[in-house]
């Protein structure tokens, strides 16, 4: 089955990229915005533009603004083809009538391309993952600075 994600109001970062997962992504207001990072932060954006490039394709890959920390508002966003529609609730469902959503998993070629997307998606997401932790000279290991990861590379001894 399709999946659609209903973006109600500004995803950003990982927000932004569980979107970009869906088949389908539907945004609820015309200022809702799209974004990987905000603000001028150390990120490494290599391993999520991975993940962009085996979900999207590569026209939409390769635009400047979605690499800097300006928000892509859903206008913008429906041009570069990031959103399929602007619209409420009742919209998913014109949108899923309109494209016959709940036939289209009855055919052979929708699941095999649905199986192959899939592999490309969780082979980027394993690469970022590969990547979450980077070593130090002293050996140490400390999370990167894209790093999502909130525990320590070390833990804690317990206090007696």
């Amino acid at each position: 089955m399709p999946t659609i994600a209903f973006i109600t109001g500004h995803a950003v970062g990982i927000g932004f990229l569980l979107a970009l997962c869906h088949d389908f992504r539907i945004q609820d207001r015309a200022d809702s915005s799209l974004g990987i990072c905000q603000g001028p932060f150390a990120v490494d954006l290599a391993p999520r533009l991975n993940l962009l490039k085996a979900v999207l394709p590569c026209s939409t890959v390769g635009s400047s603004r979605l690499t800097n920390e300006k928000p892509l508002y859903a206008r913008e966003a429906i041009k570069r083809g990031l959103v399929d529609r602007i619209g409420n609730v009742n919209e998913i469902f014109k949108f899923i009538k309109d494209q016959e959503l709940l036939r289209v998993t009855n055919v052979p070629a929708y699941r095999e391309s649905k199986i192959r997307s899939s592999r490309k998606a969780i082979r980027a997401l394993d690469s970022m993952e590969e990547q979450n932790y980077s070593t130090d000279r002293t050996g140490n290991d400390q999370p990167d600075a894209g790093s999502t990861k909130r525990e320590r590379s070390h833990p804690r001894q317990p206090k007696i």
